[in-house]
C-alpha cells in the first residue's frame, strides 16, 4: 500500500513539474530585445527566441541594465520577472529609425528596489512591487519626450526623480518621500501635471512650462529653482512652506494653509497674502505688497538684511500697480491755514517738512513741495493726521 502511495505522489510531482515547465517558456520576439538580454546574460535567449528561465544567473544577478535598439513601433519587455534577485533595474528602449516607441513591461521581480526608465516614447509598467526606494525617469537622448504610466502603482516610493521632459501618471494615491523634477522645458511650452501623491517634499528645478498643476499632491513643503509658469498655477494641498525662485504670468491665489513664503521675485502680480502667513521674505525686494496678513510681524528683504513692517511697507494701489485688486488711494494737500478758515486756499503756502499718517495701519508719506500727498490704502474708513517738525497747529 505504501509503495502505491509513493508511486501516486511521484506521478503527481511529475505532472506538476511538466505543467510548471510549460508555463515558464518565454518567447522573445524582438531581435533587439534578444540581443540586450544576451548581452546581460550570455546565452539566455536561443536563436529561436526562447528564453531560458532556468538559467542559474537569473537567481543571482543583483542589478540589470538593458538598452534595447528596435525597429518596432511597439515592444513588450517580457520575462523580466524571472530575474529573481535583481534589486536595481534600468531599461532603455530606443528606436533605430528615430521614431517614437510604445513599450510595455508586464511584470517585474518583487525584489526590485530601484527602477530607472530611460529611452523615449511611452512606457506602460505593471507588476511593480509594493514599495520602491527609487523611481527614476530620464529620457535618452536628453530632452526627448518620455511618458510613463504605472498600471499598478506601488504603495510607497522613497524618492521619485523626473528628468528632462519626462511625464508620469498613475491611478490612486502613492506615498512619496521626496519628489525631484529637473529640466522640464520645450517649445511650445507644455503643461506639467503630477499625479496624486502624499509627498514629504516637492523640489522643482529649471521648470519652464505653460500650466503648472500640483493640485493632486498633498505636501507641507514646496521648493522651486529658476523656474517659470506662463499659464495657470495650481498649488499642492496642505502646503505650509514655499520657497519660490520662479516667475509667473497668471497667479490667482496662494494656498490658504501657507505659513512661510520665501520669494526670489521674478515678476508678475503677487496675489493677496493668506491671513495665516507668519513669515515672508524677498530675496531681491518687491514692487508692492497686496495686503498685510494678520499674523505677519515683518517682511525680510535681501536675506534678512532689511526689514519692513506694516506701517512702512509699500502697498499695491492704483498709484503704483495695475495688478487686479490693487488698493485705492487717498490724496490731499497740507497748507498753512493763514486765515484760520480750515480750507487750503490757493495763496496759502505748504507746511515745511510735513508728513501725513493714515490710521488704521500707520502708513505715512511725505508731502511734495506744493503740499500735495497721495498714498495707497486698503478699502475702508481712514483717519488722516498731518505732522510737521515746525511749530504749527493743524486745523
Amino acid at each position: 500500500m505504501r509503495a502505491q502511495i509513493v508511486k501516486i505522489l511521484l506521478a503527481l510531482l511529475c505532472v506538476v513539474t511538466i505543467q510548471r515547465g510549460s508555463n515558464t517558456q518565454v518567447v522573445i520576439a524582438d531581435q533587439g530585445y534578444r540581443e540586450a538580454l544576451n548581452a546581460a546574460v550570455p546565452g539566455l535567449v536561443d536563436g529561436s527566441g526562447m528564453m531560458n528561465t532556468a538559467h542559474p544567473d537569473l537567481a543571482t544577478m543583483d542589478s540589470l541594465s538593458l538598452t534595447v535598439w528596435t525597429t518596432a513601433s511597439s515592444l513588450t519587455l517580457n520575462g523580466l520577472e524571472y530575474f529573481q534577485a535583481v534589486r536595481h533595474l534600468a531599461t532603455s528602449v530606443m528606436s533605430i529609425t528615430g521614431t517614437s516607441v510604445s513599450s510595455s513591461i508586464p511584470d517585474l521581480p518583487p525584489t526590485v528596489e530601484v527602477l530607472r526608465i530611460m529611452g523615449h516614447g511611452s512606457v506602460d509598467i505593471d507588476g511593480l512591487p509594493i514599495e520602491l526606494d527609487q523611481l527614476v525617469l530620464q529620457p535618452t537622448p536628453a530632452f526627448e519626450a518620455l511618458s510613463v504610466t504605472l498600471l499598478s502603482a506601488p504603495t510607497s516610493i522613497t524618492a521619485l526623480l523626473i528628468y528632462q521632459n519626462s511625464m508620469i501618471d498613475w491611478s490612486g494615491t502613492v506615498d512619496v518621500g521626496y519628489v525631484d523634477v529637473h529640466d522640464i522645458s520645450s517649445w511650445p511650452l507644455q503643461d506639467l501635471v503630477l499625479p496624486s501623491m502624499t509627498a514629504g517634499t516637492v523640489d522643482l528645478w529649471n521648470i519652464m512650462v505653460h500650466d503648472l498643476d500640483l493640485s493632486a499632491i498633498t505636501t507641507e513643503a514646496l521648493f522651486t529653482h529658476t523656474s517659470s509658469a506662463e499659464g495657470q498655477v495650481s498649488w499642492p494641498v496642505g502646503v505650509s512652506s514655499m520657497f519660490l525662485d520662479m516667475g509667473w504670468s497668471t497667479l490667482q491665489s496662494w494656498p490658504s494653509s501657507l505659513e512661510t513664503l520665501w520669494l526670489s521675485y521674478g515678476g508678475g502680480c503677487i496675489p493677496p497674502l493668506p491671513d495665516g502667513l507668519r513669515s515672508l521674505e524677498f530675496r531681491f525686494g518687491y514692487e508692492c505688497l497686496p495686503n498685510w496678513p494678520t499674523y505677519l510681524d515683518s517682511v525680510g528683504i535681501y536675506g534678512g538684511i532689511e526689514f519692513q513692517y506694516e506701517n512702512t511697507a509699500n502697498y499695491c494701489s492704483v498709484l503704483n500697480s495695475e495688478c487686479p485688486g490693487a488698493y485705492p488711494a487717498l490724496a490731499g494737500l497740507v497748507r498753512m491755514d493763514l486765515n484760520n478758515n480750515g480750507t487750503a486756499d490757493a495763496d496759502e503756502p505748504m507746511v515745511p517738512s510735513s508728513t501725513v499718517t493714515i490710521a488704521p495701519g500707520g502708513q505715512s508719506t511725505g508731502c511734495a513741495p506744493d503740499g500735495s500727498w497721495q498714498i495707497g490704502v486698503p478699502p475702508g474708513e481712514h483717519t488722516i493726521t498731518a505732522a510737521s517738525g515746525y511749530p504749527y497747529a493743524f486745523t
